[in-house]
């Protein structure tokens, strides 16, 4: 389903790309400095002639050439009012530099096309960089901007398209329909959807890395739509070092989301998910995120908040992460949201210190129960808590507020290497799972309590096949082919076919000899 599901989003978002076959007239820029124009003449005309030249040509397609070289634009700036493609070499070898304090370039039309150039600026680091484009359709190809004030802004439009490039000052698209970022790099992506609806983002082989610049940017990857029926994909990304993390806002409660193979790492906030109906994350990693501000209390990796928002996070693994929110170190459930937990890892999460002292609970994962129940299901979930706890923390893997009223508390095939702290009768099904404590309300006698950490014999977490690390269960561990049957995943966090022995593992690793992930021998 998940691959149907990325190709109908990489086709809709390179939709965009397509423009016109050819151009009425192409100009060729010959100066790099910029005088007072007085027409573009041939081996005679700057870059500002060569726009007010095009601007003259209009309802055409027009081309301007740059070469491999610095143009320098004062002021006022280059505003270009019809449809454009501007073609440099390179952004290793073609820049042009604002050095008048105004926005480099404004643009209007049907349709831009931004290729091959460096955007700079000389001024003093009050002034912004800017590419501002309005029209239907917009791709910026090979475009740079080293500049950490600058800024691309990208409003009204149908399409956008942003590939290979790379974007320390801030990037935001406002009122878009559909966009795609394939192979850049950005400081912060900010996309607001206010008054269009059945809109697709796919974010394809990017980095959003927030230590690229020490401006207020750098806040992650924003994405707000208040007309429902969107779509977001990210693929193969990586966000980091972000002031903010990373936000899937979709107001009305409707829409899709689906995030493969990425990596989150030390971000100062969760991944936060609200109002987005289906969603899903898969073979991703979440290492080292740290909230330690406890005025605004959140988990430190993964939100999934408000009702009718349903997440499946499958093939994952939580290391290292610190929150502060009174449940859920680093995975947190509420406000009749839906979080199942399937076939992943937890190694090592916890709280900020004085978010302990306060009294908090579920070191990996936690909940609150709410009137539209909240809903939370582990299926082959592995959690190991750290050797040391800041004070204050009760449950070491799974805690959080509320029992059967408001909340739907379900474990399978899971092992807990630690406690819990759940209020009576919270949890609703627990089998086949393992704890090494006796506070987890495994009651059904198809699990396992009290077993000693040796005896579950995880070994360490490491890269054992498969996308994300994980442990693997000893050959003689108690989760070996103790799984309850009916609740086996036909696989385990690697791909790895279930069962290989004489049934199914507890935990997310199924152990055995195996030759193929498939199961083919």
């Amino acid at each position: 389903m998940t691959s149907i599901f990325r190709r109908i989003l990489v086709v809709c978002a390179l939709a965009g790309a397509a423009f016109a076959d050819a151009a009425d007239m192409t100009f060729t820029v010959t100066r790099t400095d910029d005088p007072a124009p007085d027409g573009c003449s041939i081996g005679d005309c700057s870059l500002r002639e060569a726009v007010l030249a095009a601007n003259a040509n209009s309802g055409a397609i027009n081309s301007i050439m740059l070469d491999a070289a610095t143009y320098a634009v004062g002021a006022p700036r280059l505003d270009a009012l019809g449809n454009l493609r501007l073609l440099g070499k390179g952004s290793a070898q073609t820049s042009i530099i604002e050095t008048g304090g105004v926005t480099t370039l404004a643009h209007s039309g049907e349709y831009l096309l931004v290729q091959g150039v460096t955007l700079d600026t000389t001024t003093t680091a009050e002034l912004f960089t800017e590419l501002f484009a309005g029209g239907d359709r917009t791709a910026l190809i090979d475009v740079a901007m080293p500049n950490t004030l600058g800024r691309v802004s990208i409003t009204g439009g149908s399409d956008a398209v942003i590939e290979d490039s790379d974007f320390r000052g801030s990037v935001r698209l406002i009122n878009f329909c559909a966009f795609s970022a394939t192979t850049s790099q950005f400081t912060d992506l900010v996309l607001s959807q206010a008054d269009v609806s059945n809109c697709t983002v796919t974010l394809d082989r990017i980095v959003v890395d927030g230590s690229l610049t020490a401006e207020t940017s750098g806040l992650g990857v924003y994405m707000k739509s208040a007309a429902g029926d969107s779509t977001f994909a990210m693929f193969d990304s990586v966000v980091q070092h972000a002031k903010t993390g990373m936000v899937l806002n979709f107001a009305d409660g409707l829409g899709q989301a689906g995030i493969e193979h990425m990596r989150y790492l030390d971000n100062d906030q969760p991944l936060w998910i609200l109002g987005v109906t289906d969603a899903y994350i898969q073979d991703s990693e979440f290492a080292d995120n740290h909230h330690d501000d406890i005025t605004t209390p959140k988990p430190g990796a993964l939100w999934v908040y408000s009702k009718d928002v349903s997440v499946q996070v499958l093939r994952s693994t939580f290391s290292g992460n610190r929150g502060t929110a009174s449940a859920g170190g680093a995975v947190r459930v509420d406000f009749g949201a839906s979080l199942t937990l399937a076939n992943s890892t937890f190694a090592n999460n916890t709280f900020a210190v004085a978010a302990a002292e306060a009294g908090v609970r579920g070191a990996a994962v936690g909940y609150d129960s709410h009137n539209d129940v909240t809903v939370l299901r582990l299926k082959h979930v592995t959690i190991v808590p750290p050797a040391l706890f800041p004070a204050g923390v009760a449950g070491t893997t799974i805690g959080g507020y509320g029992g059967e009223t408001g909340l739907s508390l379900n474990v399978y095939n899971s092992i807990l290497r630690g406690s819990c702290s759940l209020d009576a009768d919270a949890m609703d099904v627990a089998v086949g799972s393992i704890s090494s404590g006796t506070s987890c309300q495994l009651t059904d006698p198809s699990n396992q309590t009290g077993v000693s950490t040796s005896d579950i014999g995880l070994g360490t977490l490491d890269y054992h096949g498969g996308y994300t690390r994980t442990y693997v269960p000893a050959a003689d561990s108690v989760a070996v082919d103790a799984g309850y049957a009916s609740v086996c995943l036909d696989e385990d966090q690697r791909g790895y076919v279930r069962p290989l022995g004489n049934g199914c593992d507890v935990g997310a690793v199924e152990t055995g000899d195996v030759l193929f992930a498939n199961g083919f021998e």
